[in-house]
């Protein structure tokens, strides 16, 4: 059973009042868990998963990097903690409000312009973290992916 923390809805004057500041803490929470949360608090949170896959980590021979993914999202886990978010359905949305379908204007409304673009993807970095960041991946205007965590390098 997905169950999810509400954000702000599109028309929300907060929403509007929070934009393009940089991103801080709250912009990578997602239904009220955080990077390096455990995956039983997960399931206590979310509920099983519909399913589960495991890739092996490149970076630590042995590693394994399982992903559970629920009805329009996925959540990354390094071992059994939580490494980022991949929103991937309408339903769920950014602590700013976007999600996928959402316009290009209503992505640079609330986030302003990206910190780097590479082909159809929007980078938002976390000015207090390396490698922690939002990547909006756009398509025909719309978002059509998000992905909110630690990029893996």
């Amino acid at each position: 059973m997905l169950m999810l923390t509400a954000a702000p809805s599109a028309g929300d004057a907060n929403a509007h009042a929070s934009a393009q500041r940089p991103l801080d803490s709250t912009d990578f929470v997602l239904a009220g868990l955080t990077e390096g949360t455990a995956s039983t608090s997960v399931l206590s949170r979310l509920g099983r998963p519909d399913s589960v896959t495991v890739d092996k980590n490149p970076y630590d021979t042995g590693g394994h990097l399982p992903t559970w993914h629920y009805p329009g999202l996925d959540v990354d886990f390094i071992e059994t903690a939580i490494q980022g978010f991949e929103i991937n359905g309408p339903k769920i949305r950014t602590a700013r409000a976007v999600g996928v379908g959402d316009t290009i204007e209503r992505l640079m409304g609330a986030y302003g312009e990206p910190n780097s673009r590479l082909d159809d993807i929007w980078f938002y970095d976390d000015p207090h973290h390396d490698l922690h960041q939002i990547a909006f991946t756009v398509r025909d205007g719309r978002v059509i992916k998000i992905f909110i965590g630690t990029v893996l390098d």
